[in-house]
C-alpha cells in the first residue's frame, strides 16, 4: 500500500484493476461477450453469462474436480439414507461434508 492511502482505496483500486483486466480480456478475444479464464486470477464462474474461453488443461482439470465432487455428494448422500451406517459414520460424513463445502467455495 502506498503512503497516504487506506485500505479502502486499495481495495477499491483491486476492483477497478480486475474490471480492466475482464474488459481487456474481452475486447483481446475480438469477440463481444466472452471471457477469457485468467489461471489464478478472480474467476467467479457463478457470475458468467457468456462464453467462457480457457486452456483444455484448465478445462480438464475443472471437470474433474466437479466429478469427484459428484461422486463425493452421491456417497454422502448413501451413507446419509442408511440409518445404521450414519449412526456409525456420522463424524466422518460431517468432516466430508465439511471438506465438500470447503472444496466448492475455494
Amino acid at each position: 500500500m502506498l503512503p497516504g492511502m487506506t485500505e479502502d482505496t486499495t481495495d477499491e483500486l483491486r476492483r477497478e484493476l480486475a474490471h480492466t483486466r475482464a474488459a481487456l480480456a474481452i475486447v483481446e478475444t475480438n469477440r463481444p461477450g466472452v471471457w477469457l479464464w485468467e489461471d489464478g486470477g478472480a474467476n467467479d464462474i457463478e457470475s458468467l453469462s457468456c462464453p467462457v474461453v480457457m486452456s483444455a488443461d484448465t478445462c480438464r482439470e475443472l471437470c474433474a474436480i466437479e466429478a469427484a465432487h459428484s461422486v463425493l455428494h452421491t456417497c454422502i448422500t448413501e451413507l446419509l439414507t442408511t440409518s445404521a451406517r450414519m449412526q456409525m459414520a456420522m463424524p466422518v460424513v460431517e468432516k466430508l461434508r465439511d471438506a465438500l463445502e470447503r472444496a466448492r467455495v475455494t
